[in-house]
């Protein structure tokens, strides 16, 4: 009646038709199974690998190329601003030259120019003078590689000198963002020089950023700048008074708007003053409050004794 050729169904718990044990490490499916998975993993190992070398390959070529581009006059100007530095250095024949040593000098000349400029109140021309000089030192990572420690150094100092200047012209104009900007990255730059020819630098550049900060109500932000500075110099004179007036500006700032904090934070405060308690004012107060009663012993004694 059925077909010969089909097994009897297995029941569990029926004598002598126990279900036969599955066993993994033979069963076609599993192995065919396990086998798949393996290649899976290897396929996304090797495609993981592929991805980082291609990633590393990336990041050299970028970093290949990062080594032969400017690092700051194109992001510190847009293109319409270094088209009017470039003319400005070009209208007194200041164009940025290809030698390493005539880009310094250029540089030193359009620092010096400049400064005869902002002192005559010309600032944004002023500022595009600086640029140019920043222009003239912005060599890239290979060019500077290519110098001995020495010229590093002059061209570090001498950019750090122009954008603390840049710095100072900008709060000048009202720009305290770009103020804090420029002496940031100074300080960036200064790094890069050694400290006992860089001090003073150090502290100018924290000085003008803790000023522009104050100028933005970043007293805690000026503090901090102006404490860096005592650090160094624990005497100086600004840092000193810029400490003190961030702490006043901070006492006041939750307080009613007429009251808080008002103009630079280098300026000095009037100091209050104290009265001697046995000044000859109050003495004579003293005197006059107590004559009626020297008046009334007088009387007495003249009367009754």
């Amino acid at each position: 009646m059925g077909d010969e050729n089909y097994p009897p169904i297995r029941i569990p718990g029926i004598p002598g038709m126990e279900v036969e044990k599955d066993s993994s490490d033979s069963d076609p499916e599993a192995v065919a199974a396990r086998k798949e998975r393996k290649k899976l993993r290897l396929d996304r190992a090797q495609a993981d690998e592929l991805r980082e070398e291609k990633a590393k390959e990336e990041e050299q070529r970028r970093q290949e190329a990062i080594l032969d581009l400017d690092q700051l006059f194109h992001v510190f100007c847009d293109e319409d601003e270094r088209k009017k530095v470039l003319e400005d250095m070009s209208s007194i024949d200041c164009s940025r030259p290809d030698g390493f040593e005539e880009r310094v000098q250029v540089a030193s000349t359009l620092r010096d120019k400049a400064k005869v400029i902002f002192e005559g109140s010309e600032t944004e021309k002023a500022i595009r003078y600086w640029m140019g000089a920043v222009h003239c030192l912005d060599f890239t990572p290979r060019q500077l590689r290519e110098q001995p420690t020495k010229e590093k150094q002059r061209v570090f100092e001498a950019l750090a000198l122009v954008l603390s200047n840049i710095s100072l012209a900008r709060r000048k104009l009202g720009n305290t963002t770009g103020a804090i900007y420029m002496a940031t990255i100074g300080l960036e730059v200064v790094c890069k020089v050694k400290y006992e020819a860089s001090k003073d630098m150090r502290v100018k550049l924290r000085i003008r950023r803790a000023l522009a900060r104050g100028d933005e109500r970043d007293f805690e932000g000026a503090r901090s700048d102006a404490k860096h500075v005592l650090d160094l110099i624990p005497d100086h004179d600004e840092g000193n008074r810029i400490v003190k007036n961030c702490q006043a500006a901070l006492r006041r700032e939750g307080g009613p708007q007429e009251h808080r904090w008002k103009g630079s934070l280098n300026k000095e405060l009037p100091q209050k003053v104290q009265k001697p308690a046995n000044s000859l004012g109050e003495w004579n107060k003293r005197v006059f409050m107590l004559a009626p009663i020297l008046v009334l012993l007088a009387f007495f004694f003249a009367r009754y004794m």
